[in-house]
């Protein structure tokens, strides 16, 4: 009788863990399957990667975007990262999901499609899950376990932010903030030191720094005052040490920095407005252009002296007329040659480094604007604004053979193109598109910054064709820098 209950009783305490084994078993299943943090897999799995939705089998009808587990919502969707960690307000998924206006931009259709919205309390743990670097179940974070990748930087000026690409994935992994709150000016100009330590960004509409970050892990590394002015441009001296910041206003300065000790050792304004800036790869001459004008100036950086160059050689200093507008200049890989992109005559003129003398002048199909070298493929790659190139399209991205000084073509990467990069390494040309006229394509999304977003585009290096997808990033992308791989 005794063993009958102790049988009994066993019994009925199995019967009673059957259910919380499975009960747990089936949590951490979620959990671990699908690798996010348990509060916000609930939401993603259960609301968002659901049948017709996010999930395996029919995320490619909903954007792209499949939210069944972690790693997957950071491949991206159709228009590019949808999560920035550490960038709720960047963070396109929150516009979607948002119906509360006092958390944030709502964009529409409200996600999930046909189901009841998410709740104030599960719009607000994303958002802040986000702020927190978006990680997955274990604590990891998208994009932090390789500092040396090869990643390229996109500076937008309509906003107060640099976007940071893995270029290999050509995804956003970050958005660093690169403008304090209560200032009105905004990002310009990216660049690297020609040392890759370290990532620059000057600023327009009085802007009053120069900032710096590492390129190892974005942090910011320190500024230097230089005081409020319209600094758009600036170039380095080959050892890193120097940068002559350029003022874009009708009396222009140029500053000069210390990179070293971080301080400015001089300010000199000219009577004219100075925008594109190089200097020699013996570091001993700084150039700089006339936007309104028809000269390059030469500046001996050891006893300051400045000579003019002509565009043409029939041209001399003073003359009122606006011909050639030089936008900006670049030094060959060999330091030979030195190219200047002129705005009003529409070409790319191409100057003897040694005799400071034009050997070619290159026609563009529109207005000339940024440059970018493939010296490995004897090729320069040339931004301009044109309607003519391709119909119903502002711009087009012109490519030069640099061994004949002649167009080789042109590819058609879309609406308004400015800033331009080449990445030997990747086979990519990367190419950011401002996007700010009406014509211009609609977005996928709005965005924080106000105005239209821009986008950008990627060109095989090897076949001249558009590679893949383009990525939309926030409002009018302007310039983009590329740090190699390390």
């Amino acid at each position: 009788m005794i063993s009958i209950i102790i049988l009994n009783f066993k019994k009925i305490i199995f019967l009673l863990f059957i259910p919380l084994f499975f009960t747990c078993r089936k949590d951490e299943q979620i959990v671990d399957e699908q690798d996010y943090p348990r509060e916000i897999g609930k939401i993603f799995v259960g609301k968002c990667a659901t049948s017709g939705c996010h999930n395996d089998a029919s995320y490619e009808n909903a954007a792209g975007l499949n939210l069944s587990s972690w790693a997957k919502l950071f491949n991206g969707s159709k228009s590019g990262s949808t999560v920035i960690p550490f960038s709720s307000e960047f963070s396109s998924l929150t516009y979607f999901i948002n119906t509360y206006a006092d958390l944030g931009l709502t964009n529409t259709p409200t996600m999930p499609i046909g189901n009841t919205k998410l709740s104030r309390e599960e719009v607000t743990l994303i958002k802040n899950w986000i702020n927190s670097g978006a990680p997955d179940g274990n604590g990891n974070i998208a994009f932090s376990e390789n500092s040396n990748r090869s990643k390229f930087y996109v500076a937008h000026t309509a906003c107060k932010v640099v976007c940071v690409f893995d270029a290999a994935t050509r995804l956003q992994m970050r958005h660093i903030k690169v403008v304090n709150d209560n200032d009105s000016c905004t990002a310009h100009q990216v660049k690297l030191s020609p040392d890759g330590k370290y990532w620059y960004v000057c600023y327009p509409n009085n802007g009053k720094y120069l900032r710096s970050y590492n390129t190892y892990d974005d942090s910011f590394a320190g500024e230097i005052f230089i005081g409020g002015a319209d600094w758009n441009t600036f170039a380095f001296t080959p050892d890193s040490k120097k940068a002559f910041v350029i003022d874009w206003t009708s009396s222009g300065k140029v500053a000069t920095c210390d990179l070293e000790n971080m301080v400015v050792t001089d300010t000199i304004r000219y009577n004219f407005m100075p925008h594109g800036s190089a200097v020699s790869p013996n570091g001993q001459f700084l150039y700089f252009t006339a936007t309104s004008g028809n000269f390059l100036y030469k500046k001996d950086l050891s006893n300051s002296n400045i000579d003019f160059i002509g565009l043409n050689s029939t041209e001399t200093p003073g003359l009122p007329s606006n011909i050639y507008n030089p936008h900006e200049m670049l030094f060959s890989a060999d330091g030979t040659k030195y190219y200047v992109t002129c705005q009003n005559e529409k070409t790319v003129r191409v100057f003897d480094a040694v005799t400071d003398n034009c050997i070619a002048a290159i026609p563009i199909s529109g207005s000339a604007l940024e440059m970018s070298l493939a010296p490995s493929k004897n090729l320069l790659f040339v931004t301009s604004w044109d309607a003519n190139q391709f119909p119903g399209v502002v711009g087009a991205v012109a490519v030069i053979n640099t061994t004949t000084n002649t167009i080789q073509g042109y590819v058609n990467t879309g609406t308004e193109p400015h800033g331009i990069s080449v990445d030997e390494q990747k086979g990519v040309v990367y190419v950011a598109h401002r996007n700010i006229s009406s014509t211009g394509p609609l977005p996928h999304h709005s965005s924080v910054c106000g105005g239209k977003n821009g986008y950008i585009t990627f060109i095989d290096l090897n076949t001249l064709t558009i590679l893949g997808k383009r990525t939309e990033v926030s409002v009018d992308p302007y310039a983009i820098a590329l740090r190699p791989e390390l």
